[in-house]
């Protein structure tokens, strides 16, 4: 019996990098399907609603969404998912009777990946305060880690961090929140700016995980430099496991870092395999070929 070709996307800004494509046909021509699926520019809130549009048209039977606009995908689809509620960010769209639904599949991918990786679940560190930081704070509260700090490049000083809604969602679920340990920005740090850097380089001397979940290192306009930085790695315990969520042909600073230091790195790649892999089962309704999606991934990436 023929299957009627359905077809898939993933969006963002930018997102012609995206390995997504290449991984997700890989499954397709596993799974014996003709199904098409492509990346989609969407540089703004328009556009974006576009896609939903061509979504509830039929034109797309599902949709994967990146950076910037998981916290847009929320705000948008029609029924959300109580875990992408709560973490304020999606990654997967369906629809179901004409309406968007949004789903949050990083966070389960994150979860079996760290599992996996056997790392202590004492102290964990967020950089970043965005869709991904929120699915990383939400992958660690799962995993029961006891204590959790984030902190983010939009935080250059105590008083915006104390001032900043995002940071008080944190602490309302107990997790620490810091000043950006590295402003970019320069400004002349309060005392209490003082005192909580000193009580981040404390932190970082206890963990366990450290994980990247901002945008930096993707692009030549966004190094990631800075962003390394952010980490004390002398004072890092040797146990430690580092968690790079984003991707490229060649190491980012953070991992690059990490590496230096011989800590573990955990793959972006394999974050993006896994979280496919969950979208596609939810669209397809049937299991999807995570270790295909995996070696296409890494071809893609790595070419190799």
């Amino acid at each position: 019996m023929s299957v009627f070709p359905s077809r898939f996307a993933v969006v963002g800004h930018p997102v012609q990098h995206s390995a997504s494509p290449a991984m997700h046909a890989a499954a397709l021509r596993a799974m014996g399907l003709p199904h098409l699926y492509e990346a989609i520019e969407c540089p703004s809130q328009s556009a974006f609603e576009r896609v939903l549009s061509l979504m509830k048209r039929g034109y797309f039977q599902g949709v994967n969404v990146t950076a910037p606009l998981k916290g847009l995908a929320v705000e948008l689809a029609d029924e959300v998912s109580p875990e992408a509620r709560q973490v304020g960010a999606a990654n997967t769209l369906r629809v179901v009777a004409g309406r968007v639904h949004a789903s949050n599949t990083d966070v389960p991918a994150m979860v079996e990946q760290i599992q996996r990786s056997q790392a202590r679940l004492g102290v964990a560190l967020v950089l970043g305060s965005g869709g991904a930081a929120r699915a990383a704070v939400e992958a660690c509260l799962q995993l029961g880690v006891r204590l959790i700090g984030v902190t983010s490049r939009s935080w250059v000083d105590s008083e915006v961090l104390y001032e900043s809604s995002v940071a008080q969602a944190f602490r309302d679920r107990r997790v620490l929140t810091f000043p950006w340990p590295q402003g970019e920005v320069p400004v002349e740090r309060t005392k209490g700016s003082i005192a909580l850097q000193l009580q981040w380089s404390e932190l970082a001397a206890m963990a366990d995980l450290l994980i990247q979940a901002t945008s930096a290192g993707l692009s030549p306009g966004n190094p990631g430099d800075a962003v390394a930085g952010a980490i004390p790695w002398p004072r890092v315990p040797a146990h430690a496991v580092a968690y790079e969520l984003i991707y490229g042909s060649s190491p980012t600073p953070f991992a690059a870092a990490a590496l230096q230091r011989n800590l573990r790195v955990l793959d972006g790649v394999e974050l993006l395999a896994r979280q496919g892999a969950r979208s596609l089962s939810l669209w397809l309704q049937r299991p999807a070929p995570f270790e295909v999606m995996l070696e296409a991934a890494r071809q893609r990436v790595h070419g190799g």
